[in-house]
C-alpha cells in the first residue's frame, strides 16, 4: 500500500484521458480517468479513477509526463507539508 514512498518519492506517470463523444467537456462522475504508472518498476500498472462526486477539477487534458506526489499527511485533510512539491503535478491521497 506504501509502495513506491521513500526513494521513490516522485513517480512518472503517462496519463491519458478517456473522453467518449466530447473531448471538451471533462469527465463526469461514473466516467474513467485512466493513468499508467512507468516508475518505479514494482508498481507499474493502468489504474483507473473517476471524479469526486460533488468536488474536485474538471480532467479534460492530457498530460505525458507528470509526476504523482504522496500527499503529506496522506489524509490530505488540512494544509499540506509538501505542497511545493505538489504545485501543477498530482497528489496521491490515502482515502477511509
Amino acid at each position: 500500500r506504501r509502495a513506491g514512498r521513500g526513494a521513490a518519492m516522485l513517480l512518472w506517470l503517462w496519463l491519458w484521458l478517456c473522453v467518449c463523444c466530447c473531448p471538451g467537456r471533462g469527465l463526469r462522475i461514473h466516467e474513467y480517468l485512466y493513468f499508467q504508472v512507468l516508475s518505479p518498476g514494482d508498481i507499474r500498472y493502468i489504474f483507473t479513477a473517476t471524479p469526486a462526486k460533488d468536488f474536485g477539477g474538471v480532467f479534460n487534458t492530457r498530460y505525458d509526463q507528470i509526476h504523482l506526489v504522496p500527499a503529506d499527511p496522506p489524509e490530505a485533510c488540512g494544509e499540506l507539508n509538501n505542497g511545493v512539491f505538489i504545485q501543477d503535478q498530482i497528489a496521491l491521497v490515502e482515502r477511509g
